[in-house]
């Protein structure tokens, strides 16, 4: 199954659990500390109905795990997370047509294959296969 998350950076990741909260009725599930500064978010989940987004806490340039990707220009704010069966060949598809690889696709920790980069266009787009399931 394939699926794809919207994974946004925003200012203050707390705040805008408190805002999703109230305005959308958003249930935090995660919401991980940044080492060395635990008011701020590196990591979030929370659900809107039947749909999940993942946020963190942005730098104030705007980036949370890259740089600019191209010289002059502002870093992605907003990235996509797919959830699909073969992450490698989207990750070819994606580098024949111009992408800027960020992360090649390789096994991790808990046995999926992940891999990103950002589009012509200025989106980050991260890959992963599902998670192995374990009896």
């Amino acid at each position: 199954m394939t699926t794809v998350t919207p994974y946004l950076m925003v200012h203050s990741a707390k705040q805008f659990t408190d805002y999703a909260s109230h305005v959308f009725g958003a249930q935090a599930r995660t919401l991980i500390p940044l080492d060395g500064d635990p008011e701020r978010v590196v990591h979030g989940e929370m659900r809107i109905g039947d749909s999940t987004i993942y946020f963190a806490d942005a730098r104030v340039d705007g980036a949370q795990c890259l740089p600019p990707y191209r010289e002059g220009e502002d870093p992605s704010r907003t990235q996509m997370y797919v959830t699909l069966p073969d992450p490698g060949r989207a990750y070819a598809a994606a580098l024949a047509k111009g992408a800027t690889p960020v992360m090649e696709v390789s096994r991790q920790e808990e046995g999926t294959e992940m891999g990103g980069w950002v589009d012509p266009f200025g989106t980050l787009w991260w890959v992963t296969s599902e998670p192995p399931h374990r009896p």
